[in-house]
């Protein structure tokens, strides 16, 4: 999982692999909690970049979200690609 990431990033995987991105958005109370949250599970650099992306949202209050994206990878005898 990549937390305050807008687009997906993907790995290199095996050929026995399968992967799906799903978003799983945060969703949090205000932007300071956005920030304290996010800088203590995830540390400084991540939380930069959650105050980039909420720089337009006022610390009032409002609700705010950071984007997420998470991969889920499976092993399977032959992937089906769509």
């Amino acid at each position: 999982a990549t937390a305050a990431c807008t687009e997906p990033r993907t790995a290199s995987l095996h050929t026995r692999c399968c992967a799906q991105v799903v978003r799983t958005d945060y969703r949090f109370e205000s932007r300071r909690a956005a920030l304290a949250t996010l800088g203590f599970f995830f540390g400084k650099g991540v939380a930069r970049r959650a105050e980039a992306l909420l720089a337009d949202v006022a610390d009032d209050g409002e609700a705010c979200f950071v984007p997420e994206c998470t991969g889920v990878w499976w092993r399977v005898k032959h992937c089906e690609t769509t």
